[in-house]
């Protein structure tokens, strides 16, 4: 997996921390704006606090760049981070989805990043899946694409979010049947269910599509996304 982060160096450093936990990096590299890239030499993992350190042979400026992580993580099953949730086919087998659940800090158990509800960012996620599988993610799908190295995946990419916490990003990637609405005020409505069981969304996809309007008059603040996905998810700890 890779990440990049455009991040702001605020004074000269030679280490960038971050929140990381069950991830091993295996490259990072900052590009400074208008400046030849300076590839990390050390990672230096603090478990207990779930942080690492990007150690880098000379000084960053101050001053925006890129940084690029290239890291391995683990589709794991504690029902936190990005996590395998098992479900059952309408034939009788066992299959697996992958969700996330990052609420409160567990973005860190998916990709390297500054997990604390206070530190904002927008996010363009982009995601590598099997093309038998529905991908969804916060923001609405731009682009799917062959994937060139492999004739069997495909490479679906979201819109850029809007600026908002760690905690709040999703994705999901699996086998699902789905009903859809839209909203009075236009908020496209989707209601995601297990293979065969589409009929039972129908009651949540009505209620979805009524309360949208309802919470934008209540509150005076409209819904922020062009869509709303609700996802039937077997095991989900929230």
């Amino acid at each position: 997996m890779a990440g990049c982060y455009v991040v702001p160096v605020r004074q000269a450093t030679n280490q960038i921390v971050m929140n990381c936990a069950d991830i091993d990096i295996i490259t990072a590299s900052y590009v400074p704006e208008g400046a030849e890239e300076i590839n990390a030499t050390g990672f230096n993992y603090q478990n207990e606090d779930e942080k690492v350190t990007l150690s880098f042979p000379s000084a960053l400026q101050k001053g925006h760049g890129m940084l690029k992580i290239d890291f391995v993580g683990e589709l794991n099953d504690k029902m936190k981070g990005f996590y395998r949730s098992k479900y059952i086919t309408p034939s009788g087998e066992t299959h697996y989805a992958a969700v996330s659940q990052f609420e409160p800090t567990d973005a860190r158990r998916a990709f390297p990043c500054w997990d604390e509800p206070a530190i904002k960012a927008t996010f363009d996620i982009t995601l590598i899946v099997s093309k038998d599988r529905i991908a969804l993610s916060n923001m609405n799908v731009t682009e799917r694409n062959p994937y060139p190295d492999d004739e069997d995946m495909v490479e679906v990419k979201f819109a850029k979010s809007p600026i908002m916490s760690t905690y709040l990003v999703a994705f999901v990637v699996g086998e699902y049947d789905f009903v859809e609405t839209k909203s009075s005020d236009g908020i496209l409505v989707r209601v995601y269910t297990p293979i065969g069981k589409a009929d039972q969304g129908k009651f949540a996809l009505e209620v979805a599509a009524k309360t949208l309007p309802f919470y934008k008059e209540y509150f005076n603040v409209p819904y922020p996304l062009p869509k709303i996905d609700l996802i039937a998810i077997a095991d989900f700890a929230a």
